[in-house]
């Protein structure tokens, strides 16, 4: 659980740098952290021997690495200083016309992912190789999804 915290942490990062242009930070964050996650799992795994666990550990060092490179590398950008704050009175000015836009969108997503669970739970009641099919048959859906919108 750790490493998918960390995971979401980087990826909130990634889409608020995203949204300011500067998509080679978190390019850069990820190429460094991946490339030194097989000498994680070597040493966790051959050195230390701790075989499954091993893997989530060097997961979340990996994640953890990434986490700390990204904030390294947006705290060095000093044209993104000011976005970066400790929340205050400030980030709920307009929160309300974000609101009015982000319902309807939220209800829509919520109907879709519905209908999403209802047919992989539905593929169930045939076979379990049915089940296994759909689900990555939605995933493979969302996968097509997120490259198309830039994800």
């Amino acid at each position: 659980m750790p490493g998918l915290y960390l995971y979401g942490l980087c990826d909130l990062e990634k889409r608020f740098l995203n949204a300011f242009g500067r998509n080679v930070l978190p390019m850069l964050s990820y190429s460094i952290s991946v490339s030194l996650h097989p000498l994680w799992v070597y040493i966790l795994l051959v050195k230390y021997d701790l075989q499954l666990e091993g893997i989530g550990y060097a997961g979340i060092i990996t994640n953890f690495l990434t986490y700390i490179c990204i904030n390294v590398l947006m705290r060095c950008q000093n044209n993104l200083r000011p976005a970066i704050f400790w929340p205050d009175k400030r980030v709920f000015i307009g929160l309300w016309y974000y609101i009015k836009i982000s319902i309807p969108s939220l209800f829509i997503n919520i109907c879709e992912e519905s209908a999403d669970e209802l047919m992989i739970g539905s593929s169930g009641l045939l076979t379990i190789m049915n089940q296994a099919s759909m689900v990555i048959l939605v995933n493979l859906n969302a996968l097509y999804y997120m490259i198309a919108f830039g994800l």
